[in-house]
Parts: C-alpha cells; sequence; structure tokens
C-alpha cells in the first residue's frame, strides 16, 4: 500500500524526506525557524510542518526553499529519497518531474523579471 492511499494530497515518503532535508540544510546554516521562515515570508510554524511532512511544499516553495537556503531543488529532495523506491522506472519518472519542476520555476522567474 503506497503513502498515496490516504488522499492524493497526502504528504509522503518524498515529503518527509525534504522537509528533513530543509531542517538539516537550515541548521547546517546556524539559522532558526524564525529566520528562514521570515526569509520566505511564512510563519515559522508553517515551515516546522514542512520540515515534519505534516505539509507539503508547493512547487513555488520549493524553488524559494532552495534559494534562500543557495542548493538546488535537486538537493531538497536528495538522492537517497530515489535511492528508496523500489521500481527504478518510478524513480526516473520523479527525476523527470524534478527536472521539469525546476524548468518551470525558471521559466516563471524569467518571466517576472523586470526587464
Amino acid at each position: 500500500m503506497s503513502d498515496r492511499t490516504k488522499t492524493s494530497r497526502a504528504p509522503t515518503g518524498i515529503d518527509h524526506k525534504v522537509g528533513e532535508n530543509i531542517r538539516r540544510l537550515r541548521l547546517a546554516r546556524n539559522q532558526t525557524l524564525a529566520e528562514l521562515a521570515t526569509e520566505l515570508g511564512i510563519s515559522h510554524q508553517q515551515l516546522q510542518k514542512y520540515e515534519t511532512g505534516t505539509n507539503r511544499l508547493s512547487a513555488g516553495m520549493l524553488f524559494d526553499t532552495a534559494g534562500a537556503l543557495g542548493v538546488t531543488i535537486m538537493d531538497l529532495y536528495g538522492e537517497e529519497a530515489f535511492d528508496d523506491e523500489a521500481d527504478d522506472e518510478a524513480a526516473e519518472a520523479l527525476r523527470g518531474l524534478v527536472r521539469e519542476v525546476a524548468r518551470l520555476c525558471l521559466d516563471i522567474e524569467r518571466a517576472l523579471r523586470p526587464r
């Protein structure tokens, strides 16, 4: 039974791994929840929900969080998120999805830049 059996919007194992990686990267920067949350324009309670995997991050929040932490979106996922995948085809599909989200985020950022 997959993590998605509750609802399609329920956090998955990968959501939890992303949250753990955000926490690890934040702590490596000696940054408090409140400091990073302020940088992201969210409450520290919301950031804590992201870090614990209680809430899922949107594509935009993934992009903003990666930028605030000075890492790539792929760094938020971490390679171990893919190592846990039993099905190589599913893992490759997920990698493709992450690459596509990153590309779309860059396109949006370019479109929003003042000319």
